[in-house]
């Protein structure tokens, strides 16, 4: 069965949202792309992560900024060939 392409059961969702714009906390963003949830505290420190705010003291993210930034960082990376 394929897994779904990111988690939904209990994401908030914006007022304001899209259908692709679910609201994720900082440990399903963890969980879906497999990045540890402190690499990606590391990266938001240093401004290096998908954009995300602090709603009710908690880091919520956009699956949208996420997929986006995923993305970007797909396009950044050299392509490299194994033998």
């Amino acid at each position: 069965m394929d897994e779904p392409d990111a988690p939904t059961a209990g994401v908030a969702r914006s007022p304001n949202a899209g259908p692709d714009d679910d609201w994720l906390f900082l440990d399903e963003v963890a969980d879906w792309t497999r990045i540890p949830a402190n690499t990606l505290k590391d990266y938001r420190r240093r401004g290096l992560g998908p954009h995300c705010t602090v709603i009710a003291k908690k880091l919520r993210y956009r699956r949208t900024d996420v997929e986006r930034w995923m993305q970007d960082q797909f396009e950044q990376q050299p392509t490299t060939r194994t033998a």
